[in-house]
């Protein structure tokens, strides 16, 4: 997969700004407060339908402006066209400019997207926040998300492990509703439903409602809850029994709050008690373990409790990189990966994992100063803002 051109209008800081992408690998450079992150934000707008900023739609609209745009070109590029290196060295192999030609010559699909974020009135009329079209149509939210697929790596991210278990949870989400159509319907089927059962359970607290109002949503919930956290399983499994990058010695464990007819009947005298819903994937999470010793046997660490920074910061590396290959299992097409001015945050010995991946797929960077990343191959295309 391979993002070919963007294109922002009135998007943040950028009246306009577009870019066609030569290289498999791309170095945005410029200082801090140039809009080096909200080139990213835009592309992951593309792939995902939201920014991964927290905040109101009518924040990505410029300055005075009444709406924002960003397009972008993508192609679909089969597996075998993707050309793949060794991954034992620890050198930066950057494909030369036939092999990326031959990537992108033959059995190649295009689409193009787009997404307009305004503040909800444009010229005098209320319209929605936000429009997403695929090949020029207008299309839901769920048509855009899974036509380009990322795997974004912020600074932010670095805190995933000892962050709060709604950060990981998002993540959970972010992966698998890109690759899984049917988990995005359930998820977004369950989002709704659980907002209706908390508040009859609220309103059944406070005697405005009888319990049989409960029937429909329990099934409801139940039926999409069962579904979201047996896809996480899968995702969780994947991550373990993958052989790659097992020289961490590092390991999942999902803690998941398992939803099912008879354990919604066993807590519905705590819910209306609580008002809320206390079971079900909104409330599961996971930890990221490393082996303490060579025993196999042993129990790991739980790094958010136990690991260093450094161990903490591995973990999210190998939680990227494992995400990263469970995305083209699951599609047969590599996501472009986003790194957003990361590498100040590493250690020397975390940036060359990080640049192991350089190569295998599209890699759009933003940094404050290149010398991070050290000398730009030939093969790496820099752009400066």
């Amino acid at each position: 997969m391979k993002l070919t051109s963007v294109s922002l209008q009135n998007f943040r800081n950028h009246r306009f700004w577009e870019h066609e992408f030569t290289k498999l690998s791309t170095v945005v450079v410029g200082p801090n407060t140039a809009g080096k992150t909200n080139i990213l934000e835009a592309i992951y707008l593309l792939a995902m339908g939201e920014s991964f900023r927290e905040g109101k739609v009518e924040e990505m609209v410029g300055w005075g402006e009444e709406l924002g745009r960003v397009q972008g070109l993508i192609q679909q590029i089969p597996n075998s066209k993707i050309p793949h290196f060794a991954e034992a060295s620890r050198g930066r192999q950057i494909p030369n400019k036939s092999q990326i030609q031959n990537s992108n010559d033959s059995n190649k699909e295009e689409i193009e997207l787009e997404v307009v974020v305004t503040r909800g009135v444009v010229q005098g009329k209320r319209v929605a926040k936000r429009r997403y079209l695929v090949n020029g149509v207008g299309r839901s939210k769920a048509k855009l998300v899974g036509n380009l697929l990322v795997v974004s790596f912020r600074p932010e991210d670095l805190r995933i492990v000892e962050g709060s278990p709604g950060r990981r949870r998002r993540m959970m989400d972010e992966v698998l509703v890109q690759v899984d159509r049917e988990y995005a319907r359930s998820l977004s089927v369950y989002q709704r439903a659980l907002v209706r059962r908390n508040k009859l359970l609220w309103m059944i607290r406070e005697g405005k409602t009888q319990r049989t109002a409960l029937a429909f949503w329990d099934q409801t919930v139940v039926k999409h809850g069962e579904l979201i956290q047996e896809k996480r399983r899968e995702w969780f499994e994947f991550l373990n029994q993958s052989e790659k990058y097992r020289e961490f010695g590092l390991s999942m464990v999902y803690e998941v709050k398992v939803i099912s007819e008879k354990r919604m009947r066993e807590y519905t005298e705590r819910e209306v008690m609580a008002g809320h819903t206390l079971i079900g994937p909104h409330r599961d999470d996971f930890v990221i373990k490393r082996q303490a010793t060579s025993n196999k046997l042993q129990e790991g660490r739980d790094l958010a409790a136990y690991g260093s920074r450094g161990e903490q910061r591995l973990g999210v590396l190998w939680l990227k990189m494992q995400t990263m290959e469970f995305m083209q299992q699951k599609r047969g097409q590599r996501p472009v990966l986003l790194l957003d001015d990361i590498f100040s945050e590493l250690d020397r010995e975390h940036r060359e994992l990080v640049f192991l991946l350089f190569g295998k797929q599209q890699t759009i960077v933003t940094t404050a100063d290149e010398h991070d990343i050290g000398g730009l191959d030939e093969g790496v295309e820099k752009i400066e803002i």
